[in-house]
């Protein structure tokens, strides 16, 4: 049995490494954890997290309101009801642009974990009462 080994004075030919170091994308705008909406505003450079699940009192007074019928409107009632200053301080700082999308995206995970829009849990339709078969 032969082995072949590379004769004494042979250099050892070098690995070439391939790795590099990895350099990480860019954060995603919105992250959701838990109840907790991370937003990452790409203008103002700033990061603000809103709860999406908050107390109930809260969204009571906000779905009592028939003048808060638009998103924007209902997240700012929102971030006044929570007392949450810090927050309100930051979006202040945003871009219009910016806070319009983190206002729509915040409403939007209250409705999901609601099951309906702000704007739906006050009754029903006229389309559904329209529907109503008589016998």
């Amino acid at each position: 049995m032969t082995t072949s080994t590379a004769k004494k004075g042979t250099p050892t030919p070098k690995r070439t490494s391939t790795s590099r170091s990895a350099v990480p994308g860019p954060k995603p705008e919105f992250h959701l954890i838990g109840d907790l909406l991370h937003y990452q505003a790409p203008k103002a450079k700033i990061e603000i997290v809103v709860d999406v699940d908050p107390p109930f009192t809260i969204l009571e007074t906000i779905l009592d309101d028939d003048a808060l019928a638009d998103e924007a409107a209902q997240f700012k009632m929102l971030l006044t009801l929570l007392n949450d200053e810090e927050n309100l301080a930051k979006i202040r700082q945003l871009r219009t642009s910016e806070f319009f999308s983190l206002a729509m995206r915040t409403i939007e995970e209250i409705q999901k974990r609601m099951g309906v829009s702000l704007g739906e849990s006050d009754g029903s339709s006229e389309s559904s009462e329209e529907s109503t078969e008589k016998p």
